[in-house]
This record gives structure tokens, C-alpha cells and sequence, in this order.
């Protein structure tokens, strides 16, 4: 340290100015708060010139003394390179102790707050205002290391106030390293020791240690309400969409979407030219016990779940079930135009409204046990050359008079039937 001997004495003005300044502020210092940086400059260095007239009552003291009390410490030149630093300050920093004097500040320490390029007449200006300094490892530079929190290689960050030294024109920062409790402070490879001899240092580290099981407690509180929302969260968006599978099931996912939205259920109505409707009824065995209700369900259970299976494949949309025994197994088809809509409120129905319906219905009234009839409009409409039809001849509809239908007996290749044929085969008992 052949820049500062250590028999040089150096006033310590930097405790004295506190009291000297509120002595003078009451006298020829005004204490508005200055409008600009260049104010802020020229009251300062009237403050300097006051203080500098006025005797300093203390005694000096070494430049080594004031590292001692401050082992973190750093006395800077106005190129702003290390004249002096603390003993700590240099172990902490790793690298070997002849290299850190003379080095620019910005090799060891790095500015964090405030905000500002770090110069000489920058840091004279704002000697009220603590500073934050980053120490940056000789170990983690050497080995081009970017990984913080590694054992002895963690940043310490250091925080404190910058005084003018005028007497040896320098700059000297008292600062003490930040740790939040004994285990960021074994990460640094510091000990209790380590840390500044007077101040509140030591004693916050130990405080901020005795209460971090309290905070790790809420923490751990912290962290299982967030798990249990998740959860719950997890478990919202699974009821919904079973819900919204529900709904889509009873009404069309467009039409759903219509009425969530709050419109009116009456725009909702639309009309449909091309429509084909299949009435199908479903002979029931009877139930003369309780096992035999149960089977009867199971049956049922068992019929809607696959022609359910069948609709969706085909993409075909069944508008309503309707729990009515038939004596035996008859369909019918027929084709045209329909209104659809949503009635109700309470329990909104999606309904087809029109003629068609009542007609698809007549077909299967008028049916024959295990056939399928189809009308003159529903058979136009199959694709030709690939279904097997017989004309049945003119048949009495109830509000129609006679119609012309046909016998829907089948495709004209069945070496491999779907399994709508082969559910159909199952329901008429054909082998």
C-alpha cells in the first residue's frame, strides 16, 4: 500500500461536518431544497467552504484505523482506483492482495444504487446518500464463472455512505456487507466473525436467523394454500368441461355459446332446408321382478350408449330420448325442412319444429316390426346405386293421405356389415 503510508493521519471530518453543518445551517446556509443538480453542487460546495473555515476539535487518526473499524471498507483515488482496502474486503474478494491496489473500482466493486455512472464528481455531489456495491469475486472472474450461489463464489453485496477525505484528496467508502441470515453468509464463505465489529450488523444477521423459522412456517402455509388452489383450480376446470360436455349433449355447442352469452333464446331459432329425421322405437322385454328392472336398465343402458357411439361417428345429433315401451322394433325416415330452437327457461329443450317431424314420425308408426321404412323424399336423397330399397307402395299417413315408401332392406355390399347394421340385426333377433 505504497500510495497511502500508513504514518499519514487524516482528519476525521467526516463525524465532525454532521454537527458543524447544523450549526451552520442555521446561520448563512439555506436549507430550501435545491430545483437542479447544479444548485445542489453549488450548496454543497458552500457547505465545504464553511466547514473547511471552521477548527476541527478531534483528534487525527490513521487511515489503516479507519479499515480496521471498517474491514470492508476502500479508499479510492479521484481516477477512482483503490488506494486502500479492508482486510476482509480483500479476502472476501479472493485475488492476491498486491493486485487489488491501483485497480479501477469497476474491476472489484459494482454500482447497484443508486442509479448513476460512478465518477468522481458524481459521488462528491452525493455524499447523504447510501450507496450499493456489489463485490465481485477474483475466484468466479478467473474461472469466467456466471453462476451466482456456488460455495465461497456468491456475490456480497456491501452498502453504505462515500465521504470526502480532503486532507488526502480521496475517497473512502463505510460500508457493511448485506446477508439476510447464516446461511447466505456461509454461502459467502464469511463467518460471524468476519462482519464489522461496532454497529448493528451482527446482531440484525443473528435476529433475521432466530425468526427465519417463523417466515420458512408461513412459507410452508404459503406454499400449501397455492398447492390446494391449484388443485382446486385443476378440479373447476375438469367439473366444467364435463359440464360443458353435459350441455353440448342436451343443446348445440353454437346455440349453448348463444345463450351463455345472454341473448335473447328466440334469435337462437334457425331453419334448416335439408334435414333427414329418424324416429326409432325400442321394444322393451318385461320386467315382472326386481332383477328384472335392473336387466331391463342394463339393456337400456347399453342400447343408448352405443347408438350414442354410432351418432357421434356420424356426426349426427340426437335431439331428444324419449322413455316410450314399444311393442315391437319399428324406424322411420323421412326428409326435409325443419325449425329449430330453444324452449323453456328453467329446463330448456333444443327442439325440432315442422312438418317433417310429424311425417318422420308417421314412418314410424306406420312401420312394420324389425323394418325400416323411408319416404319418397328420404329415399331421393340416399346416394345411389349403394342401399337396397323395395317400393312398398302407397301407404295411409294420418294428416297426409297416401304416400309412397319404400323398405330400406340394406347396402348392396354386406360381406362386412358396420355396426349400425350389426346393432340393428341384434335388435330385430335376426341371426
Amino acid at each position: 500500500m505504497s500510495a497511502l503510508p500508513s504514518v499519514v493521519y487524516v482528519a476525521f471530518t467526516f463525524l465532525a461536518s454532521a454537527a458543524r453543518g447544523r450549526t451552520a445551517s442555521r446561520g448563512t446556509v439555506n436549507t430550501a431544497l435545491p430545483n437542479s443538480l447544479c444548485e445542489h453542487r453549488h450548496c454543497l460546495v458552500q457547505s465545504l467552504l464553511i466547514r473547511k473555515s471552521l477548527p476541527c476539535l478531534l483528534p487525527t487518526v490513521p487511515a489503516s484505523l479507519l479499515l480496521q473499524l471498517f474491514p470492508f471498507g476502500v479508499i479510492l483515488d479521484r481516477k477512482m482506483k483503490i488506494l486502500m482496502a479492508g482486510e476482509k474486503l480483500v479476502e472476501a474478494w479472493g485475488g492476491p492482495s498486491n493486485r487489488i491496489a491501483k485497480s479501477p473500482i469497476s474491476e472489484v466493486l459494482r454500482l447497484r444504487k443508486p442509479k448513476m455512472s460512478f465518477t468522481w464528481d458524481k459521488v462528491v455531489c452525493m455524499q447523504t446518500i447510501l450507496f450499493e456495491l456489489e463485490l465481485m469475486r477474483w475466484r468466479a472472474k478467473v474461472a469466467g464463472e456466471t453462476r451466482r450461489g456456488s460455495q465461497g463464489a456468491r456475490a456480497v453485496l456491501l452498502k453504505g455512505p462515500i465521504h470526502l477525505l480532503e486532507e488526502i484528496d480521496a475517497l473512502i467508502f463505510l460500508c457493511s456487507p448485506i446477508f439476510n441470515d447464516l446461511e447466505e453468509l456461509h454461502q459467502a464463505g464469511l463467518y460471524l466473525a468476519d462482519l464489522n465489529g461496532h454497529g448493528l450488523s451482527k446482531e440484525m444477521l443473528l435476529q433475521g436467523w432466530q425468526h427465519l423459522s417463523r417466515l420458512e412456517l408461513l412459507f410452508e402455509k404459503a406454499e400449501s394454500r397455492c398447492m390446494s388452489l391449484e388443485k382446486s383450480c385443476r378440479l373447476r376446470d375438469q367439473w366444467k368441461k364435463r359440464g360443458d360436455q353435459l350441455l353440448y349433449s342436451m343443446i348445440p355447442k353454437a346455440i349453448a355459446d348463444h345463450l351463455r352469452a345472454g341473448k335473447d333464446p328466440m334469435s337462437a331459432c334457425q331453419a334448416f332446408e335439408g334435414v333427414t329425421i329418424i324416429f326409432c322405437g325400442v321394444q322393451l322385454p318385461e320386467a315382472e321382478s326386481r332383477a328384472d328392472v335392473m336387466q331391463t336398465v342394463a339393456y337400456i343402458n347399453d342400447l343408448y350408449s352405443r347408438i350414442d357411439r354410432l351418432l357421434d361417428t356420424h356426426r349426427v345429433y340426437k335431439v331428444e330420448t324419449v322413455a316410450r315401451a314399444m311393442p315391437v322394433l319399428t324406424i322411420g325416415i323421412h326428409s326435409g325442412s325443419v325449425v329449430a330452437g330453444v324452449l323453456g327457461l328453467r329446463l330448456p329443450r333444443y327442439c325440432l319444429v315442422g312438418d317433417t317431424v310429424n311425417t318422420a314420425s308417421r314412418m314410424q308408426t306406420t312401420s312394420e316390426p324389425g323394418r325400416i321404412q323411408i319416404s319418397a323424399k328420404a329415399a331421393d336423397q340416399l346416394p345411389a346405386g349403394k342401399f337396397r330399397l323395395r317400393r312398398r307402395g302407397l301407404t295411409k299417413v294420418k294428416g297426409k293421405g297416401m304416400m309412397e315408401t319404400f323398405w330400406l332392406e340394406g347396402e348392396l355390399e354386406e360381406d362386412e356389415q358396420d355396426e349400425a347394421l350389426q346393432l340393428f340385426s341384434a335388435l330385430c333377433g335376426d341371426e
